[in-house]
């Protein structure tokens, strides 16, 4: 079954335009060149994915990515125009059934790369589907990471079967990945990745003034006046403000040490707290300075918000988790947030009752599969070439009707509270004979009682 949109998995995963790139006309042999190359160039879509998938064994691990991709992605045998599709393509057509086993095997392949998992790509030629070419192609990673040669036990990965299991083929020829040649810490830029940095990654990044304008320039882009004065807080010292105030705040929330679901729950209330406050300064009351200040205030405090959200989901995706907003509570007034820039006295006093959004933890889990044996090529006892249907000399004979019986009246049964039973299953146009032999029954039955009053 394929997932809709939204998915969870689409904030780890970068957008896509999908140019397809054709490959050219041929068999799967040709191709897996070119896929090597491709998970090279694009293993950095999966930077994000990769920590949520991977699991404490790899058993679990290898359960863990198969599951994923064959529940999420459409599967279509490919054709004579060969196609491989980045793991950021792959996701943005994952709802139409467009993705061959090349693309399926290149998606499970970067995220081994990303994990560090030394695995092979495997192309076969089968014995019941055009045993003389390379038709199929999956990955296999050895249980001994060391055997590169898989000379012994190994699991397969491929996501276009429900079992994972793997065919039997007559030859084999296995292309082992070489993850020194994968940049496994890096991001391409021109890919289109927006992925979320870390929460460690934002607390070291916020003081810098190039990535706050560059994280912000859009809220600045407003048209504000930054030259006004005579108020309580003019959107120059907003700005400011905002600079000092959230690395303190973050600092405090004790996030960065322990992202906790009671840490997060707090530095979003702490949050939400400061956004109130700035909401207060936009009332009537206020000079328009003062309520233009508020104004940035909050719509910089609403964009850091996302940032953190974002970063606190890149830092749980790194202990294989994700967070999910289960709800909203009201939490009553008397609110005190302390703040370094000095506003209200060093704190924020709030007696307003507040929304917040509960927040909670949850981790990825799937079944483990078995490691299974080195198969030998199969000896072809299936045909290799289809046989033509044996037909038999002698005419059917043609069956003769028999008679219908007189219909007995039936009594009827008691009414039960149970529900109906299930039918067993029969093969087609069953039910349309027997009906048809019990209308004619009743019909020749008829017919013969009123012969016989006449």
């Amino acid at each position: 079954m394929v997932k809709k949109n939204p998915s969870p998995y689409d904030r780890y995963i970068p957008k896509s335009d999908c140019k397809e790139r054709s490959l050219g006309t041929g068999d799967t042999f040709h191709t897996v060149t070119m896929m090597q190359s491709w998970v090279t160039a694009y293993s950095n879509h999966v930077k994000r994915l990769a920590p949520i998938l991977k699991k404490s064994t790899l058993p679990a691990t290898i359960a863990s990515i198969h599951h994923f991709l064959h529940s999420n992605i459409a599967y279509k045998a490919d054709g004579a125009l060969q196609v491989i599709k980045s793991p950021a393509c792959a996701w943005a057509t994952r709802n139409t059934p467009s993705s061959d086993c090349k693309t399926f095997s290149v998606f499970a392949s970067c995220l081994l790369s990303q994990m560090g998992v030394p695995h092979a790509i495997r192309q076969v030629r089968q014995p019941s589907f055009h045993p003389e070419k390379w038709t199929h192609v999956y990955v296999v990673v050895p249980v001994d990471q060391n055997d590169r040669d898989i000379t012994g036990y190994y699991y397969v990965l491929d996501g276009t079967v429900s079992n994972n299991s793997e065919v039997y083929f007559l030859e084999k020829k296995d292309e082992f990945m070489k993850l020194n040649h994968i940049g496994l810490a890096g991001t391409d830029s021109s890919s289109g990745n927006t992925n979320e940095e870390t929460i460690e990654e934002v607390a070291e990044k916020i003081q810098d003034s190039a990535w706050y304008n560059r994280t912000f320039g859009a809220v600045f882009a407003n048209g504000w006046d930054f030259s006004c004065f005579g108020s309580s807080l003019s959107p120059a010292e907003a700005k400011s403000n905002h600079e000092i105030d959230m690395p303190f705040i973050l600092e405090n929330s004790g996030i960065k040490n322990n992202p906790s679901v009671a840490n997060i729950n707090k530095y979003m209330l702490d949050l939400d707290i400061y956004i109130l406050a700035m909401q207060v300064l936009q009332r009537d009351k206020f000079v328009e300075c003062t309520r233009d200040g508020g104004q940035l205030a909050e719509q910089l405090l609403i964009a850091f918000k996302k940032v953190m959200l974002g970063a606190i989901g890149g830092t749980l995706a790194g202990q294989g988790k994700e967070l999910v907003e289960t709800g909203t509570r009201q939490v009553p007034g008397e609110h005190r947030l302390k703040n370094k820039s000095g506003q209200g006295g060093g704190t924020f006093r709030l007696d307003e009752t507040i929304i917040a959004k509960v927040y909670a933890i949850r981790n990825f889990s799937d079944p483990a599969p078995r490691p299974i044996t080195t198969p030998r090529p199969t000896t072809t006892s299936m045909p290799t070439t289809p046989t033509r249907p044996t037909t038999s000399t002698t005419p059917p004979t043609k069956p003769k009707p028999t008679p219908p019986t007189k219909p007995r009246p039936s009594t009827p049964s008691k009414p039960t509270n149970q529900g109906p039973k299930p039918n067993p299953p029969q093969k087609a146009g069953v039910g349309k004979v027997v009906g048809g032999l019990l209308i004619a029954g009743v019909a020749y039955a008829a017919y013969k009682s009123q012969k016989n009053k006449k």
